[in-house]
Protein backbone atom coordinates (compact mmCIF):
# COMPACT_ATOMS: atom_id res chain seq x y z
CA UNK A 1 0.00 0.00 0.00
CA UNK A 2 3.03 2.48 0.86
CA UNK A 3 4.26 1.68 -2.64
CA UNK A 4 1.23 2.63 -4.05
CA UNK A 5 1.06 6.27 -2.15
CA UNK A 6 4.24 6.94 -3.50
CA UNK A 7 3.71 5.99 -6.99
CA UNK A 8 0.85 8.32 -6.67
CA UNK A 9 3.11 11.13 -5.04
CA UNK A 10 5.40 11.15 -7.76
CA UNK A 11 2.28 11.17 -10.33
CA UNK A 12 1.18 14.40 -8.30
CA UNK A 13 3.95 15.95 -8.67
CA UNK A 14 4.90 15.56 -11.64
CA UNK A 15 1.23 17.04 -12.98
CA UNK A 16 1.25 19.54 -10.67
CA UNK A 17 4.35 20.64 -12.17
CA UNK A 18 2.91 20.57 -15.60
CA UNK A 19 -0.19 22.59 -14.71
CA UNK A 20 1.77 25.38 -13.05
CA UNK A 21 3.63 25.29 -16.26
CA UNK A 22 0.23 25.18 -18.30
CA UNK A 23 -1.31 27.76 -16.31
CA UNK A 24 1.78 30.17 -16.77
CA UNK A 25 2.40 29.74 -20.74
CA UNK A 26 -1.53 30.10 -20.99
CA UNK A 27 -1.04 33.86 -19.38
CA UNK A 28 2.09 34.74 -21.04
CA UNK A 29 1.22 33.91 -25.10
CA UNK A 30 -1.78 35.33 -27.21
CA UNK A 31 -1.63 33.10 -29.92
CA UNK A 32 -2.09 29.25 -29.26
CA UNK A 33 -4.18 29.42 -26.58
CA UNK A 34 -6.18 26.52 -27.71
CA UNK A 35 -2.89 24.22 -27.15
CA UNK A 36 -2.44 25.68 -23.46
CA UNK A 37 -6.17 25.33 -22.81
CA UNK A 38 -6.00 21.49 -23.58
CA UNK A 39 -2.92 21.49 -21.72
CA UNK A 40 -4.37 22.31 -18.36
CA UNK A 41 -7.38 20.94 -18.98
CA UNK A 42 -5.05 17.49 -19.25
CA UNK A 43 -2.89 18.38 -16.50
CA UNK A 44 -5.59 18.97 -14.47
CA UNK A 45 -6.72 15.93 -15.08
CA UNK A 46 -3.63 13.90 -14.09
CA UNK A 47 -3.99 15.86 -11.03
CA UNK A 48 -7.08 15.05 -9.62
CA UNK A 49 -6.41 11.34 -10.86
CA UNK A 50 -3.29 11.69 -8.38
CA UNK A 51 -4.83 12.60 -5.42
CA UNK A 52 -7.73 10.37 -6.09
CA UNK A 53 -4.99 7.48 -6.39
CA UNK A 54 -3.57 9.02 -2.90
CA UNK A 55 -7.15 9.35 -0.95
CA UNK A 56 -8.00 5.80 -1.53
CA UNK A 57 -4.33 3.93 -0.81
CA UNK A 58 -3.96 6.04 2.45
CA UNK A 59 -7.30 4.91 3.38
CA UNK A 60 -8.99 8.87 3.49
CA UNK A 61 -12.24 8.07 2.32
CA UNK A 62 -12.96 5.98 5.82
CA UNK A 63 -12.82 9.88 7.04
CA UNK A 64 -14.71 11.49 3.74
CA UNK A 65 -16.38 8.70 1.92
CA UNK A 66 -18.04 11.73 0.20
CA UNK A 67 -15.13 12.13 -2.22
CA UNK A 68 -15.20 8.40 -3.33
CA UNK A 69 -15.52 8.28 -7.08
CA UNK A 70 -15.96 11.48 -7.75
CA UNK A 71 -13.58 12.30 -10.35
CA UNK A 72 -14.19 9.28 -12.60
CA UNK A 73 -16.59 10.47 -14.80
CA UNK A 74 -13.74 13.22 -15.59
CA UNK A 75 -10.94 10.97 -15.70
CA UNK A 76 -12.58 9.59 -18.68
CA UNK A 77 -11.72 12.81 -20.44
CA UNK A 78 -7.77 11.99 -20.05
CA UNK A 79 -7.47 10.37 -23.89
CA UNK A 80 -9.93 13.13 -25.06
CA UNK A 81 -7.59 15.98 -23.47
CA UNK A 82 -4.39 14.27 -24.73
CA UNK A 83 -5.75 13.96 -28.55
CA UNK A 84 -7.44 17.51 -28.13
CA UNK A 85 -3.99 18.91 -27.26
CA UNK A 86 -2.47 16.97 -30.50
CA UNK A 87 -5.38 18.25 -33.26
CA UNK A 88 -4.47 21.81 -31.42
CA UNK A 89 -0.86 21.56 -32.03
CA UNK A 90 -1.75 21.22 -35.66
CA UNK A 91 -4.14 24.15 -35.29
CA UNK A 92 -7.34 22.24 -35.62
CA UNK A 93 -10.32 22.82 -32.70
CA UNK A 94 -11.51 19.44 -32.38
CA UNK A 95 -15.31 20.99 -31.15
CA UNK A 96 -16.23 22.32 -34.17
CA UNK A 97 -20.04 22.10 -33.18
CA UNK A 98 -22.75 21.36 -30.32
CA UNK A 99 -23.17 17.75 -31.70
CA UNK A 100 -19.56 16.99 -31.74
CA UNK A 101 -18.57 18.11 -28.80
CA UNK A 102 -21.31 16.19 -27.25
CA UNK A 103 -20.12 13.18 -29.00
CA UNK A 104 -16.60 13.48 -27.21
CA UNK A 105 -18.25 14.28 -23.83
CA UNK A 106 -20.63 10.90 -23.93
CA UNK A 107 -18.12 8.65 -22.29
CA UNK A 108 -18.47 11.18 -19.25
CA UNK A 109 -21.91 11.53 -18.94
CA UNK A 110 -22.61 8.15 -19.29
CA UNK A 111 -20.25 7.20 -16.28
CA UNK A 112 -21.85 10.63 -14.43
CA UNK A 113 -24.84 8.43 -14.64
CA UNK A 114 -23.49 4.71 -13.71
CA UNK A 115 -21.95 6.47 -10.75
CA UNK A 116 -24.79 8.53 -9.11
CA UNK A 117 -26.47 5.26 -7.63
CA UNK A 118 -23.24 4.97 -6.02
CA UNK A 119 -22.83 8.61 -4.55
CA UNK A 120 -26.54 8.20 -3.36
CA UNK A 121 -25.84 5.58 -1.14
CA UNK A 122 -25.46 5.92 2.88
CA UNK A 123 -21.69 6.57 3.59
CA UNK A 124 -21.01 3.36 5.23
CA UNK A 125 -22.38 1.61 2.40
CA UNK A 126 -19.78 3.08 0.06
CA UNK A 127 -17.36 2.69 2.35
CA UNK A 128 -17.62 -1.21 2.18
CA UNK A 129 -18.37 -1.34 -1.18
CA UNK A 130 -14.59 0.26 -1.80
CA UNK A 131 -13.18 -1.90 0.71
CA UNK A 132 -14.51 -5.11 -0.80
CA UNK A 133 -13.47 -4.08 -4.61
CA UNK A 134 -10.12 -3.16 -3.21
CA UNK A 135 -9.86 -7.16 -2.62
CA UNK A 136 -10.94 -8.29 -5.82
CA UNK A 137 -12.71 -6.17 -8.78
CA UNK A 138 -15.35 -8.93 -9.17
CA UNK A 139 -16.90 -8.04 -5.67
CA UNK A 140 -18.74 -4.99 -7.63
CA UNK A 141 -21.80 -6.14 -7.80
CA UNK A 142 -23.91 -3.08 -8.25
CA UNK A 143 -24.71 -0.62 -10.40
CA UNK A 144 -22.16 1.85 -9.55
CA UNK A 145 -18.13 2.92 -11.37
CA UNK A 146 -17.10 -1.66 -11.70
CA UNK A 147 -13.15 -0.91 -11.61
CA UNK A 148 -13.00 -3.32 -14.92
CA UNK A 149 -15.29 -2.06 -16.83
CA UNK A 150 -14.24 1.78 -16.01
CA UNK A 151 -10.62 0.56 -16.50
CA UNK A 152 -11.76 -0.62 -20.06
CA UNK A 153 -13.74 1.96 -20.85
CA UNK A 154 -10.36 4.30 -20.65
CA UNK A 155 -8.44 1.79 -22.35
CA UNK A 156 -11.06 1.61 -25.38
CA UNK A 157 -10.65 5.25 -25.50
CA UNK A 158 -7.24 5.73 -25.47
CA UNK A 159 -7.39 3.44 -28.19
CA UNK A 160 -9.83 5.10 -30.63
CA UNK A 161 -8.39 8.26 -30.13
CA UNK A 162 -4.80 6.84 -31.57
CA UNK A 163 -6.82 5.47 -34.51
CA UNK A 164 -8.59 9.02 -34.85
CA UNK A 165 -5.38 10.65 -34.63
CA UNK A 166 -3.35 7.95 -37.03
CA UNK A 167 -6.17 8.09 -39.16
CA UNK A 168 -5.84 11.80 -39.79
CA UNK A 169 -3.12 13.65 -41.81
CA UNK A 170 -0.84 15.61 -39.92
CA UNK A 171 -0.39 18.94 -41.86
CA UNK A 172 2.86 20.43 -39.24
CA UNK A 173 5.30 21.80 -41.45
CA UNK A 174 7.85 21.52 -38.60
CA UNK A 175 9.54 17.95 -38.28
CA UNK A 176 10.23 18.53 -34.80
CA UNK A 177 6.18 19.30 -33.80
CA UNK A 178 5.29 16.43 -36.32
CA UNK A 179 8.13 14.00 -34.15
CA UNK A 180 6.11 15.91 -31.14
CA UNK A 181 2.56 14.63 -32.40
CA UNK A 182 3.71 10.68 -33.40
CA UNK A 183 5.60 10.47 -29.69
CA UNK A 184 2.02 11.60 -28.19
CA UNK A 185 0.04 9.15 -30.38
CA UNK A 186 2.79 6.36 -28.59
CA UNK A 187 1.50 7.35 -25.46
CA UNK A 188 -2.41 6.76 -26.10
CA UNK A 189 -1.20 3.22 -27.60
CA UNK A 190 0.70 1.86 -24.76
CA UNK A 191 -1.95 3.35 -22.14
CA UNK A 192 -4.43 1.81 -24.00
CA UNK A 193 -2.35 -1.44 -24.21
CA UNK A 194 -1.15 -1.36 -20.27
CA UNK A 195 -5.04 -1.17 -19.21
CA UNK A 196 -5.99 -3.31 -21.41
CA UNK A 197 -3.59 -5.88 -19.90
CA UNK A 198 -4.18 -4.94 -16.35
CA UNK A 199 -7.64 -6.20 -17.45
CA UNK A 200 -6.57 -8.99 -18.60
CA UNK A 201 -4.55 -9.97 -15.49
CA UNK A 202 -7.66 -9.53 -13.23
CA UNK A 203 -10.27 -11.21 -14.87
CA UNK A 204 -8.47 -14.36 -16.32
CA UNK A 205 -5.03 -14.76 -14.11
CA UNK A 206 -6.61 -13.93 -11.01
CA UNK A 207 -3.94 -11.04 -10.60
CA UNK A 208 -5.16 -7.92 -9.20
CA UNK A 209 -3.20 -5.09 -9.62
CA UNK A 210 -3.39 -1.02 -9.13
CA UNK A 211 -3.35 1.31 -11.86
CA UNK A 212 -1.48 3.32 -9.95
CA UNK A 213 1.57 1.50 -11.21
CA UNK A 214 0.48 2.29 -14.67
CA UNK A 215 -0.40 6.04 -14.33
CA UNK A 216 1.94 7.12 -12.56
CA UNK A 217 4.57 6.35 -14.78
CA UNK A 218 2.97 7.35 -17.60
CA UNK A 219 2.60 10.92 -16.04
CA UNK A 220 5.97 10.80 -15.18
CA UNK A 221 6.77 10.46 -18.60
CA UNK A 222 4.58 12.40 -20.34
CA UNK A 223 5.15 15.56 -18.59
CA UNK A 224 8.63 15.29 -19.45
CA UNK A 225 7.83 14.75 -22.90
CA UNK A 226 5.89 18.25 -22.70
CA UNK A 227 8.68 20.33 -20.82
CA UNK A 228 11.45 19.23 -22.76
CA UNK A 229 9.61 18.98 -26.17
CA UNK A 230 6.92 22.00 -26.36
CA UNK A 231 7.96 24.39 -28.73
CA UNK A 232 5.89 27.91 -27.37
CA UNK A 233 5.21 30.69 -29.65
CA UNK A 234 7.49 33.39 -30.06
CA UNK A 235 6.91 36.84 -30.26
CA UNK A 236 10.25 38.17 -33.01
CA UNK A 237 10.26 41.04 -31.14
CA UNK A 238 11.34 40.05 -27.83
CA UNK A 239 13.55 37.62 -29.03
CA UNK A 240 17.15 37.90 -27.66
CA UNK A 241 20.41 37.41 -28.84
CA UNK A 242 23.48 36.57 -27.29
CA UNK A 243 25.38 38.07 -30.11
CA UNK A 244 24.93 40.48 -32.27
CA UNK A 245 24.66 38.87 -36.00
CA UNK A 246 26.77 40.73 -38.91
CA UNK A 247 25.49 42.38 -41.30
CA UNK A 248 24.82 40.12 -43.65
CA UNK A 249 23.02 37.72 -41.79
CA UNK A 250 20.52 40.45 -40.62
CA UNK A 251 19.99 40.94 -44.49
CA UNK A 252 19.09 37.63 -45.12
CA UNK A 253 16.78 37.36 -42.32
CA UNK A 254 14.97 40.03 -42.98
CA UNK A 255 14.75 39.06 -46.35
CA UNK A 256 13.04 35.60 -45.27
CA UNK A 257 10.83 37.22 -43.03
CA UNK A 258 9.50 39.91 -45.77
CA UNK A 259 9.06 36.78 -48.10
CA UNK A 260 7.40 34.64 -45.14
CA UNK A 261 4.92 37.64 -44.29
CA UNK A 262 4.00 38.33 -48.06
CA UNK A 263 3.71 35.10 -48.27
CA UNK A 264 1.32 34.55 -45.54
CA UNK A 265 -0.66 38.41 -46.54
CA UNK A 266 -1.09 36.98 -50.06
CA UNK A 267 -2.98 33.34 -48.26
CA UNK A 268 -4.92 35.66 -46.18
CA UNK A 269 -6.17 38.05 -48.55
CA UNK A 270 -7.38 34.78 -50.82
CA UNK A 271 -9.50 33.20 -47.57
CA UNK A 272 -10.51 36.67 -47.09
CA UNK A 273 -11.70 36.63 -50.62
CA UNK A 274 -13.80 33.65 -50.56
CA UNK A 275 -15.11 34.49 -47.37
CA UNK A 276 -16.51 38.07 -48.74
CA UNK A 277 -18.47 35.80 -51.51
CA UNK A 278 -20.38 34.34 -49.02
CA UNK A 279 -18.44 31.07 -47.73
CA UNK A 280 -19.13 32.39 -44.07
CA UNK A 281 -22.42 31.54 -44.74
CA UNK A 282 -21.92 27.80 -44.96
CA UNK A 283 -22.58 26.80 -41.25
CA UNK A 284 -20.29 23.15 -41.75
CA UNK A 285 -17.45 25.64 -42.54
CA UNK A 286 -14.20 24.64 -41.00
CA UNK A 287 -10.50 25.62 -40.98
CA UNK A 288 -9.62 22.54 -43.10
CA UNK A 289 -12.49 23.29 -45.64
CA UNK A 290 -12.04 26.72 -46.27
CA UNK A 291 -8.26 26.17 -46.28
CA UNK A 292 -8.64 23.00 -49.00
CA UNK A 293 -11.53 25.46 -51.22
CA UNK A 294 -8.46 27.48 -51.68
CA UNK A 295 -5.79 25.23 -52.01
CA UNK A 296 -3.49 25.33 -48.87
CA UNK A 297 -3.40 23.27 -46.05
CA UNK A 298 -5.00 23.90 -42.45
CA UNK A 299 -1.46 24.61 -41.24
CA UNK A 300 -0.97 27.60 -44.18
CA UNK A 301 -4.54 28.69 -43.63
CA UNK A 302 -4.29 29.03 -39.71
CA UNK A 303 -0.77 30.77 -39.55
CA UNK A 304 -2.19 33.30 -42.04
CA UNK A 305 -4.85 33.97 -39.96
CA UNK A 306 -2.75 34.36 -36.82
CA UNK A 307 -0.41 36.59 -38.32
CA UNK A 308 -2.74 38.95 -40.41
CA UNK A 309 -5.46 39.14 -38.34
CA UNK A 310 -4.27 38.78 -35.08
CA UNK A 311 -6.86 35.62 -34.49
CA UNK A 312 -7.58 32.56 -35.19
CA UNK A 313 -9.83 31.05 -37.52
CA UNK A 314 -13.23 31.35 -35.72
CA UNK A 315 -12.66 34.75 -34.42
CA UNK A 316 -12.22 35.83 -38.26
CA UNK A 317 -15.57 34.00 -39.55
CA UNK A 318 -17.29 34.72 -36.30
CA UNK A 319 -16.55 38.46 -37.10
CA UNK A 320 -17.79 38.17 -41.30
CA UNK A 321 -21.37 36.36 -39.64
CA UNK A 322 -22.12 39.41 -36.86
CA UNK A 323 -20.73 42.22 -39.80
CA UNK A 324 -23.57 40.44 -41.82
CA UNK A 325 -26.21 40.04 -39.26
CA UNK A 326 -25.62 43.68 -38.45
CA UNK A 327 -26.51 44.78 -41.99
CA UNK A 328 -29.45 42.50 -41.92
CA UNK A 329 -30.62 44.02 -38.37
CA UNK A 330 -30.32 47.53 -39.80
CA UNK A 331 -31.46 46.65 -43.66
CA UNK A 332 -34.48 43.72 -42.81
CA UNK A 333 -37.46 43.17 -41.57
CA UNK A 334 -36.16 39.49 -40.95
CA UNK A 335 -36.21 37.63 -37.77
CA UNK A 336 -33.58 37.73 -35.41
CA UNK A 337 -33.74 33.51 -35.74
CA UNK A 338 -34.14 33.72 -39.71
CA UNK A 339 -31.29 35.90 -39.23
CA UNK A 340 -28.97 33.79 -37.16
CA UNK A 341 -29.19 30.67 -39.79
CA UNK A 342 -28.88 32.56 -42.85
CA UNK A 343 -25.80 34.15 -41.59
CA UNK A 344 -24.07 30.55 -40.99
CA UNK A 345 -25.06 29.73 -37.32
CA UNK A 346 -26.49 26.90 -35.76
CA UNK A 347 -28.04 28.16 -32.68
CA UNK A 348 -29.62 31.01 -31.67
CA UNK A 349 -27.10 30.77 -28.51
CA UNK A 350 -24.13 30.55 -30.67
CA UNK A 351 -25.26 33.67 -32.29
CA UNK A 352 -25.97 35.77 -29.31
CA UNK A 353 -22.82 35.06 -27.83
CA UNK A 354 -20.87 35.56 -30.63
CA UNK A 355 -22.67 38.71 -31.53
CA UNK A 356 -22.93 40.44 -27.93
CA UNK A 357 -18.92 39.85 -28.15
CA UNK A 358 -18.21 41.93 -30.87
CA UNK A 359 -20.83 44.35 -30.57
CA UNK A 360 -21.26 44.59 -26.61
CA UNK A 361 -25.11 43.91 -26.63
CA UNK A 362 -27.34 41.05 -28.12
CA UNK A 363 -29.19 41.00 -31.40
CA UNK A 364 -32.21 41.73 -30.06
CA UNK A 365 -30.88 45.05 -27.99
CA UNK A 366 -29.14 46.07 -31.27
CA UNK A 367 -32.34 46.30 -33.31
CA UNK A 368 -33.99 48.17 -30.65
CA UNK A 369 -31.49 50.76 -30.37
CA UNK A 370 -31.09 51.99 -34.08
Amino acid sequence: MDFKINAALIGLSFNFLLLLAAINWFKQFNHGKLVHTWLVAMSTLGVLQSIEFIFNASGLYHKWPVFLKIVDPLIVLLPLCIYGYMRALQNDNIFTNNLVKLAHLTPAFIWLLIDIPYWLMPEEKKIYWMQMAMTDHSFWKLPSTMENAYITTLACLFLFYWWRQRAQSCEVRKEQTRLWIKQLQTILALAAASLFLLVIASEYLDKKLSSTYIWAPMCAYLVYLVLTHTQLPLNRKIKRHSQEPEKNDVTEVKSIEEQEDKSLYLIFKQLEQSLESGAYKDSTLSLLALAEQNGFTSHQASSAINACHGNNFYDLINEFRVNAAKQALENSESSITDICYEVGYKSKSTFNSAFKKICGCTPTVYRSNL
